[in-house]
């Protein structure tokens, strides 16, 4: 295994999660039902069980990169966010 820095491992990430999303998009997304039709909106985005994903060091390394590109405003508030769905 050929180690590489974490700003390479975080491009390759990225190239493997773009064909990925590619695949879900043309091979599902086309199947689910818009948003703006759900019975109960927002619920899969809130639901614990569904929302609940394990993430790699490198995933949770790019999350903190984009983080803070954000406005310390902005990145200060995803924080909280987090805080608080921790705390419930």
């Amino acid at each position: 295994m050929k180690i590489i820095s974490e700003t390479k491992g975080i491009e390759r990430l990225a190239e493997i999660r773009a064909g990925y999303s590619r695949d879900i998009r043309d091979g599902f997304e086309h199947k689910a039902k818009p948003c703006a039709e759900c019975e109960t909106p927002g619920d899969c985005c809130l639901d614990t069980h569904f929302v609940n994903a394990r993430i790699s060091r490198l995933e949770a390394a790019a999350i903190r990169q984009a983080l803070y590109q954000l406005s310390p405003e902005t990145t200060y508030s995803v924080f909280e966010r987090v805080e608080n769905a921790l705390d419930r």
